[in-house]
This record gives structure tokens, C-alpha cells and sequence, in this order.
């Protein structure tokens, strides 16, 4: 009993902290997490996290602040990529880590999408790149999922 009212307390405070915000740690941690699969993982959960303040930055006016939030997003994708690759595992046999990636990916940018009908047209636009190259990270992790290994 005592541990439910324990981990019912622990959520609260993480609904009240701001979720998603509370419990993302920064990227430079994340390039040194030694776990090639889980660096990926916190890399996703990290660009997930920073979409909306790209947003809130652009509707406070800090258009340079939102650009920075975007590079961010940009690298973590590339970073969640590189470490699935660099575990030599191939994705078809090991699936796993390779569809979670995927599935992130896509969710990642439908919340791009979706965020981006929140801003001015010019600002849209500026999220056109990111939307894009978090798309061609998806179709990468698909292309290894589904491809045979080559000889």
C-alpha cells in the first residue's frame, strides 16, 4: 500500500513538473550513454521533448531561440540513427531497437506537422527542412528494416 501512495505521489509531481520536460536529460549526456540501443531511445525521447518549445519560442518572438531548438531536434535524430548503425546488428534480424526508431521517427514528425499549423506561414516554413530530415531518417530505418542483408 505504501508503495502505490509512494509512486501515486511520484506521478503527480511529474504531471505537475510538466511532464515531458522533467525527465529528459540534455544531449551531451545522451551522445556519452555507452548503450548504443538506449542512446538511440533517449535520443527520440529528447527530440520529442523539444518540439514544443520550438513552438513556444516562435509564438514569444525568438525566432533564434526556436532555430536552435530545431538544430536540436535535428541532431538528435542523426545522433538515434548513427548509434543504430553503430551497433553492427542488422535490422532485419534484430528488429527491435530498428521498428521503435521507426515508429518514433514517424510520431515525431506528424508532431511536427501538427505543430507547425500553430505558427505564422512564414515561420511553417522554416520547419520544412526539419520536417524533412526527420523523414528521411524514417525511411532510412524502414529501408534496413525491410531490405535482405546484402552479400
Amino acid at each position: 500500500m505504501k508503495i502505490r501512495m509512494q509512486w501515486a505521489a511520484a506521478l503527480a509531481l511529474a504531471v505537475l513538473a510538466g511532464g515531458a520536460y522533467a525527465a529528459v536529460r540534455p544531449l551531451a549526456s545522451i551522445e556519452a550513454e555507452p548503450n548504443l540501443e538506449r542512446r538511440s531511445r533517449l535520443a527520440l525521447e529528447f527530440a520529442h521533448a523539444r518540439v514544443r518549445p520550438v513552438v513556444d519560442a516562435y509564438l514569444d518572438g525568438e525566432s533564434a531561440r526556436a532555430r536552435g531548438s530545431m538544430q536540436e531536434i535535428a541532431s538528435a535524430v542523426e545522433l538515434s540513427w548513427a548509434a543504430l548503425e553503430a551497433t553492427g546488428k542488422h535490422a532485419r534480424r534484430n528488429p527491435k531497437h530498428f521498428k521503435h526508431a521507426e515508429i518514433q521517427t514517424r510520431k515525431l514528425a506528424a508532431k511536427l506537422k501538427e505543430a507547425q499549423r500553430e505558427l505564422d506561414y512564414d515561420e511553417q516554413r522554416e520547419l520544412d527542412d526539419l520536417i524533412a530530415g526527420v523523414e528521411t531518417v524514417n525511411s532510412k530505418l524502414l529501408l534496413a528494416i525491410m531490405s535482405r542483408k546484402s552479400k
